[in-house]
């Protein structure tokens, strides 16, 4: 056998003269297999570890970086160490062979990483190109014909050697790879399920909610056109019940007296007639002595003549003044209270029902001047009505009368009409 400082070997039948005068020994298929076990071991222990420590540490993150680096280092790992001094991996250092060229020389990092990677071609038609180093002359795989490379002796080995590194080199790889699949991929699988799952929750969340608010506007639109459409439609149906109410009500209304004359001041109604001189007091006549028996006449005696008594006229009245004619009965302006509440007019409405004229009296329709008031938006009037005893809580064909209120858009007649105990 020789070492790399110009050992003397024995020359075997098929080897070959080396650069520097020796001899090349081809390594034989099992130490190759043994080697590549080891070293597969030794990488499948290396990276159980590695994806062990990154994915208790950073949990699913971890485990991406700790595949990354490990396939690097199953790429790197054989061109780099037999691209170097010792020109072997450690697995081929344990049962003593080395790669080198055809010349026996060290191979560079170009050329050993080619050789690896020439190991795919090698494996895809069932591993017949690693099979090949079994049957060629100089003991070359498909890679190596392809990279022009040999692996050869560099040192003593042993079959028990060769043996025990393959039997331990795979007793390793299996307790590892075990551990990997029992304790760590089901961590990665399940992490990466839960992500999944926390990804698609997220999405259909947000899937959701965004449908959700897009329904909500949708239907917030069609509501309020909705409304504004009934509003307008109530506007309308309420304006042809009051047109028809207006009429209905002049119909029902009693018919007013016809005016008076226009009355005269009472300071130039008579002018006062000049009193008469009163006439003298009438005196009445005394009642004549009562008589005495009368002396007996003598003849000097002469009858005296009897008085006269003068009747006089009764002294005329004093002329009494003209009394002053009595005031017209009071004309409204209005026959009823609708009608003044339907021309907006509150002094007119307030003497309507203070003549007594009824307050609530409604139309045909049932509208009653309280919800007219209310529509128009007549704070004056609805409280003046509300006085005289108008229901804040009467129905008619378009709603209550504080529906009327929130149609005529008036928040001062809403209020008044809730402070009334409208509902």
């Amino acid at each position: 056998m020789f070492t790399k400082k110009n050992a003397v070997l024995e020359m075997p039948a098929d080897a070959v003269a080396s650069a520097d005068g020796g001899a090349l020994e081809y390594a034989g298929f099992w130490a190759r297999v043994a080697a590549i076990v080891v070293d597969s071991a030794i990488l499948t222990v290396f990276g159980v570890v590695l994806l062990s420590a990154l994915t208790m540490a950073m949990g699913v993150t971890g485990a991406v970086i700790g595949n990354i680096v490990w396939f690097l280092a199953y790429l790197l790992y054989w061109p780099v160490m037999e691209s170097s001094e010792r020109q072997a991996t450690f697995g081929k250092s344990l049962l003593g062979i080395q790669v080198t060229d055809l010349d026996g020389n060290r191979t560079s990092f170009v050329r050993a990483l080619l050789r690896n990677l020439a190991k795919i071609i090698s494996a895809i038609p069932l591993y017949i190109g690693f099979l090949l180093a079994a049957f060629t002359g100089r003991k070359q795989a498909l890679h190596d014909m392809i990279t022009s490379c040999l692996v050869v002796r560099a040192g003593p080995s042993s079959l028990m050697k060769a043996v025990g590194a393959a039997v331990g080199g795979l007793l390793i790889a299996g307790l590892a790879g075990g551990y990997y699949v029992s304790e760590i991929l089901p961590g990665q699988l399940m992490g990466g399920v839960e992500k999944e799952m926390d990804k698609a929750m997220k999405s259909a969340q947000k899937d959701m909610q965004r449908d959700l608010d897009k329904a909500m506007k949708s239907a917030g639109k069609d509501i309020a056109r909705e409304m504004e459409k009934a509003m307008k439609d109530a506007e309308k149906e309420m304006k042809k019940e009051m047109a028809k109410a207006i009429p209905d009500a002049q119909k029902s209304a009693p018919p007013a007296p016809p005016a008076a004359a226009p009355q005269k001041p009472a300071s130039v109604a008579l002018a006062p007639t000049p009193a008469k001189p009163a006439s003298a007091p009438v005196m009445k006549a005394e009642a004549p002595p009562k008589a005495m028996p009368a002396a007996a006449p003598s003849a000097d005696d002469k009858p005296k003549p009897a008085q006269r008594v003068v009747k006089r006229k009764p002294a005329a009245a004093p002329p009494m003044a003209d009394a002053a004619p009595a005031p017209p009965p009071r004309t409204p302006k209005y026959n009823d209270v609708m009608s003044a509440v339907m021309n907006r007019d509150g002094p007119g409405t307030a003497e309507a029902v203070e003549l007594g004229f009824w307050a609530d009296r409604p139309a045909a329709s049932g509208v009653t001047p309280l919800m007219v008031a209310a529509m128009n938006g007549d704070a004056a009037i609805a409280q003046l009505l509300l006085k005289y005893g108008a229901d804040p809580n009467r129905r008619g064909a378009g709603g209550s009368v504080l529906d009327y209120a929130v149609k005529g858009g008036d928040s001062k007649v809403v209020e008044l009409l809730k402070k009334a105990g409208a509902r």
